[in-house]
């Protein structure tokens, strides 16, 4: 009954999302899904994001950096990839082989960032989930942890809905 944003595309009333799929069950068939954030009102997120960004925490003001590198690549996960198409990547913007990566698929609080040459990893997919202001929580497919400012670096964090896990993109 009311235009909402989806994905912050819009305003709609009605949004389709096409996933791929194949032909049949084990036929080219990704068992794909796709989780679409819907918002409305004066504060949507902006959509979609994809290029080069730098990440801001919101409550120390540090830049997300991880090996020296502050300039990020967000892409969607590949399109035939399994799984849900939520997900991005976060690149080494100057070095597109290099992943924001969850340290030996580590999901425990205080756990590390890395750099990783890896591709497609789900501890090297990141969910972007809208909080208002500008604001997103950035959290990892495989862990479910998210992405936390504490102590001056940048670790996972089970979710604690302070500052410490806002980031501006």
């Amino acid at each position: 009954d009311r235009l909402v944003y989806y994905d912050g595309y819009g305003p709609f009333y009605e949004y389709t999302k096409a996933t791929p799929g194949g032909t049949g069950y084990g036929t080219g068939q990704t068992n794909s899904e796709y989780v679409i954030e819907m918002t409305y009102g004066e504060d949507v997120p902006v959509g979609p994001m994809e290029g080069d960004f730098m990440i801001q925490n919101k409550s120390t003001g540090n830049l997300l950096t991880v090996g020296g590198v502050s300039t990020w690549t967000l892409q969607p996960i590949a399109p035939r990839s399994s799984g849900d198409f939520s997900y991005m990547h976060i690149i080494n913007a100057a070095n597109k082989s290099m992943y924001l990566d969850a340290i030996k698929y580590a999901a425990n609080n205080g756990a590390g960032i890395q750099l990783y040459a890896g591709g497609g990893n789900e501890c090297e997919r990141w969910h972007f989930r809208y909080k208002g202001g500008g604001y997103y929580v950035i959290t990892n497919h495989d862990s479910g942890l998210s992405l936390d400012g504490r102590g001056g670096s940048v670790t996972q964090w089970e979710r604690t809905g302070t500052d410490l896990q806002l980031w501006r993109i």
